[in-house]
């Protein structure tokens, strides 16, 4: 039956925060995305562009149960490596291209081209790449060399409406202006994307009674001065430690 598969899941080695993953690259559509999802602790990396669960024998077997009668699962890069941070490699456009060139939705060869002549991190390459692939997705119907300003702002409203992040959008503005500006060399029209803005958090701030019940608890005089001072002047640690005791006389002031 896998033979007949049409889709291919490619599972790759990838070093996240410390700890060993297991990479899982597909092609995207709906489909794919909801049976990913359907995998425990399944997560998204925005830094290589692809989904990952942590490296072990039980979500090995999982991905494998998951896919089964959906997709292809190549292992033939996940069984010939090891554990590797690709932050440091370089983006070659062989090795991207030639496993599943035919998958719809794959970014043009002057793409990979491109990105490979200007000397691009494999990270930020991957990137470009994930995001690119998922603007065609979403533009399956239509040549995304026909598609004007507002398709993009169409499709970026969509993204938006999804919750995703202001970083995630930025990386999907600079694939999508990478590929219009760079590689088809187009004028500077599509420069008039708005950039979304990052939230900003306000800051968590303790009450006034766990103020009052931080110094409460604090008995020794020293400490209690400490804390007082910070709170009624709103001193930072380092202006705190760089005050210096003056004595000044009465007839001074």
């Amino acid at each position: 039956m896998g033979s007949t598969l049409k889709k291919v899941v490619y599972i790759i080695h990838l070093f996240i925060e410390g700890r060993a993953c297991i990479g899982i690259r597909h092609q995207h559509d709906k489909k794919m995305e909801e049976l990913c999802r359907n995998i425990p602790f399944y997560k998204w990396s925005e830094e290589f562009g692809v989904g990952y669960v942590v490296n072990s024998k039980e979500h090995l077997k999982l991905v494998f149960k998951v896919f089964k009668g959906e997709a292809w699962v190549d292992t033939s890069r996940f069984f010939k490596s090891s554990p590797v941070s690709l932050s440091s490699k370089k983006f070659s456009y062989q090795a991207y291209l030639a496993p599943d060139s035919n998958s719809e939705n794959r970014c043009p060869p002057s793409f990979l081209h491109k990105l490979e002549l200007k000397g691009y991190s494999l990270n930020t390459a991957k990137v470009y790449i994930s995001c690119f692939e998922r603007f065609m997705a979403y533009h399956s119907e239509r040549n995304v060399n026909h598609l004007d300003e507002q398709d993009i702002r169409r499709y970026l409203q969509h993204l938006i409406r999804k919750g995703m992040s202001p970083s995630y959008l930025n990386q999907h503005i600079n694939a999508i202006k990478f590929y219009y500006e760079i590689v088809r060399g187009m004028p500077h029209r599509f420069y008039e994307l708005e950039r979304p803005r990052k939230h900003k958090k306000l800051p968590k701030v303790l009450s006034k009674n766990e103020i009052k019940l931080m110094l409460a608890q604090t008995n020794n005089i020293k400490h209690q001065c400490i804390l007082e001072l910070l709170y009624s002047a709103g001193l930072r640690r380092s202006e705190l430690l760089n005050l210096e005791l003056k004595i000044s006389k009465v007839s001074d002031f």
